[in-house]
């Protein structure tokens, strides 16, 4: 009977170590599927009933574990303590449920042999000096597993028979039709809390009239999507606080940097004694201090915020899923990572992440952004929603991601919808579930008499404790204004931003796409292919060339051609130089960017049914530069962006840019010229033709660069 041994230990490793990564949907069937089967093998049956009640067990209690790891041996990974107890608590429920006989003789030599090898791969696993650390991890877990189900003392809970099973699986099989119930409230009335932040304004509003930083982390579109669906009461002293709140049913505190006194405190916590929600969104690092503050208004609750920078070892591309979503991946921006101290539903986890502290002397807090030696690696909460009181209690750690310049990619806006209006249910029942699954297994272990049923009443429970059956709809209905809204086909990575400190990628659009928010218009990213588009809307299809002219559906319509395919030339474009000179004074290079354009210099075509434009070397990221960089400094990028959008608006046409002449000539002025990251360079003998446009003075230096001209220094920027 070893092969069964080493089949079990496999699946409880699986479970262990990937279980949180395989969506809730697909282990539903899986476990299913196994309890069908269960009906005619008894092996199989035992393994439906142990997965559930196994599945459950570590859902519910991997996060206060790792919080626990983390406080009682720092010095050592949190993931690996956590996951050798999980694993040794699920092989001891394992050999109970599992597998009744002794270990047989000849396995005992192999089982010593085993064990060693557990132990080694533990010591280096833990001491991070082992290259291969995942899979030093995998082997211990394993060895473990299978060691543990070779224990002598334990045997067999209860002979399972055919009408439990097929009980158990009635259960199972019914549990989904609780998708038909609302099982949360949808919120109606929401109170913005505002006064207690100086981090997550909305005052400046993101429009054409500022194109700085600024305006791209301000949240005005956070504020202007929200009040399209919902009532917002704006909170913003102490008096609105004592008169608002009993009229919400949920509250947002966005990375608060104030502390709350003592009667705010009271206030928020009498709201969710009486059945209120608290959305409170943070960020990393503690910036500004609004850690602090979130963790002194939440610390009761066993909930804290960690002080680090969490992100992905590998890529700074990292994704994580919502459970019980049909959602999807989405990728955080600057997110930090939770740290629990009870049972809570967590919604979103990351997986083998670095949790970075803070670095007080850097600016930002950030640290080196990397692995070292000091970091924490492992699996973290980023998304809970607890019950506190008669209410809950929701922390997402990454606020940024709601900045304008971030809002209106993939998938955020139903990340708003799930953190308002679910989580509640499922939160609910992992509360009760862990104080009853203890007394329940101590009534198992000793009630012989009454196993049989103490054993149902335990799959009950741990069946719809573990959310398996229960999927989330987020929508999007309700946030844009139809009058704003365009739909966009493309490739996610086509509108993914990269680093500040890193190349955007091929053919990327994600400058261009994070401005079109700006002309009042509210991009929704639909799919990759062109669907569901109607003749009244507005639909545009980023893509290579390749993919249009393969495509035999219907053309939406607008179309942006991003690469630059030499049969792009089918269409009627040539292939140019934009602007080859030197930049003045060698500030630069010369440009040699390349792009499309037709006979008679327009970048965009028009055909019967479709508009055309090829963006490479027009307003692709190389070109632009990528969301960081500052729109205000280049007239270009100005010019170019309005344009694309009148094509959009009115189909009218994009023309070629015409550069000026160079703006610095022979004259009888001084100027001193400051370049970024390089020292500042005094001009004599010059004089300057200045171009005024929207308010502003700019100065041409060749090579595509650009700069501010400002009297009172007689400085060029």
């Amino acid at each position: 009977m070893t092969l069964y041994k080493f089949t079990y230990s496999i699946i409880i490793t699986t479970l262990v170590l990937f279980g949180l990564q395989i969506p809730t949907h697909w282990l539903y069937l899986i476990f299913l599927a196994i309890g069908l089967v269960g009906i005619i093998f008894q092996h199989s049956a035992r393994l439906f009933l142990y997965l559930v009640i196994a599945y459950t067990l570590f859902i519910v209690f991997y996060a206060p574990l790792i919080t626990l790891s983390a406080t009682l041996v720092p010095q050592f990974q949190p993931k690996v303590i956590s996951v050798l107890i999980i694993t040794l608590a699920l092989s001891l429920l394992g050999r109970m449920f599992l597998y009744s006989d002794r270990a047989e003789s000849v396995e005992r030599n192999w089982l010593k042999l085993i064990l060693l090898v557990a132990l080694i791969a533990i010591y280096y696993q833990i001491n991070k000096v082992l290259v291969y650390g995942s899979i030093a991890l995998f082997l211990a877990v394993a060895a473990i597993s299978y060691g543990t189900l070779n224990i002598k003392p334990f045997s067999i809970i209860y002979d399972y028979k055919k009408r439990h099973i097929a009980i158990a699986l009635m259960i199972f099989v019914l549990l989904p039709l609780l998708n038909l119930i609302q099982l949360d409230n949808s919120k109606k009335t929401i109170g913005f809390i505002k006064y207690h932040s100086v981090w997550a304004k909305e005052d400046i509003p993101y429009t054409i009239d500022d194109w700085t930083l600024k305006s791209n982390y301000s949240y005005s579109e956070f504020s202007k999507i929200l009040s399209n669906k919902y009532k917002i009461l704006n909170i913003n002293s102490e008096k609105d606080l004592n008169e608002v709140l009993p009229q919400c049913d949920a509250v947002i505190i966005m990375t608060p940097t104030v502390p709350f006194n003592v009667s705010e405190k009271k206030n928020i916590k009498k709201f969710l004694s009486l059945n209120g929600k608290v959305i409170v969104i943070g960020d990393h690092t503690d910036l500004f201090g609004h850690g602090r503050v979130i963790n002194d208004l939440i610390q009761y609750t066993g909930i804290l915020i960690n002080y680090d920078t969490h992100f992905e070892s590998d890529s700074w591309y990292g994704l994580v899923s919502f459970r019980n979503t049909l959602l999807g991946k989405i990728r955080p921006l600057t997110a930090s990572s939770i740290s629990v101290k009870k049972p809570v539903y967590v919604m979103v986890w990351s997986h083998n992440w670095i949790s970075e502290a803070a670095n007080y002397n850097a600016p930002n807090f950030f640290g080196d952004l990397t692995w070292t030696a000091d970091d924490k690696l492992g699996d973290f909460p980023m998304a809970i929603t607890a019950k506190v009181g008669g209410g809950h209690l929701t922390l997402w750690t990454d606020s940024t991601m709601f900045s304008n310049f971030a809002l209106y990619q993939p998938r955020i806006i139903q990340t708003i919808d799930h953190l308002i209006n679910n989580g509640a249910f499922l939160s609910s029942i992992t509360y009760y579930y862990s104080f009853l699954i203890i007394i329940l297994f101590a009534l198992l272990l000793f009630a012989y008499k009454y196993r049989g049923y103490l054993l149902l009443i335990i799959f009950f429970m741990s069946s719809v404790a573990s959310g398996l059956y229960l999927v989330y709809f987020t929508e999007t209905d309700g946030y844009y204004n139809p009058q704003s809204q365009i739909n966009i086909f493309c490739e996610e990575n086509i509108i993914r931003e990269a680093p500040s400190s890193k190349d955007p990628e091929l053919y990327s659009l994600s400058n261009l796409y994070s401005n079109i928010a700006r002309f009042d218009l509210q991009p929704k990213w639909i799919s990759e292919g062109p669907s569901r588009c109607s003749a009244n809307q507005t639909c545009i299809w980023l893509t290579t060339y390749e993919n249009y002219s393969n495509w035999k559906g219907k053309k939406p319509t607008h179309i942006i051609i991003i690469d630059d395919h030499e049969d792009i030339s089918r269409l009627g474009y040539k292939r140019t130089f934009a602007n080859a000179e030197s930049t003045f004074l060698g500030l630069g290079e010369g440009s040699n960017r390349q792009l499309w354009i037709t006979s008679d210099s327009k970048h965009s075509i028009v055909l019967p049914k479709t508009l055309i434009f090829a963006s490479d070397g027009v307003l692709d990221d190389y070109t632009i530069g990528n969301w960081w960089a500052t729109i205000e400094v280049s007239l270009y990028r100005k010019e170019m962006i309005k344009r694309f959008i009148s094509w959009i608006r009115t189909k009218e046409e994009i023309n070629l840019f015409q550069y000026p002449k160079l703006g610095v000539v022979s004259g009888k002025k001084k100027a001193i010229i400051i370049q970024s990251g390089k020292e500042d360079k005094e001009l004599k003998n010059v004089d300057f033709n200045i171009l005024e446009f929207e308010k502003n003075k700019y100065v041409y230096l060749g090579g595509e660069m650009w700069g501010f001209s400002t009297k009172k220094s007689k400085t060029i920027l």
